[in-house]
């Protein structure tokens, strides 16, 4: 099974979201080490000095609308940390089970 995990916010950035999407991406590359589980975070965070090549996983970063077009049409299952909408309507076009999970509390005045 091949898993994308799509975040805006990775490391190097700290913080709530960030935090997540490692601890996940970690747990579900190393459970199954060996098997057919494969997981690949793309995020829009840069680089910066942070060292990808020690993670389970594969790490994509900023890549251009044809290649998030290319990730998600040979990915299993899209997962979004948070509301994206370009990956949610790629998911949808390509008829993949997309899950969006939610951080934090937006509220809006009732009018």
């Amino acid at each position: 099974m091949r898993i994308l995990i799509y975040s805006h916010a990775f490391a190097p950035q700290i913080g709530g979201v960030e935090t997540n999407v490692m601890n996940l991406a970690r747990g579900l590359a190393e459970r199954d080490r060996g098997k057919a589980v494969s997981v690949t975070v793309v995020a829009q965070s840069e680089k910066k000095d942070f060292d990808d090549s020690g993670l389970p996983f594969a790490v994509v970063r900023r890549p251009g609308i044809t290649q998030l077009w290319k990730l998600i049409r040979k990915s299993d299952v899209i997962h979004l940390a948070g509301p994206a909408m370009v990956p949610l309507v790629f998911g949808l076009l390509a008829r993949k089970p997309v899950v969006v999970e939610h951080h934090g509390y937006q509220a809006a005045p009732r009018w």
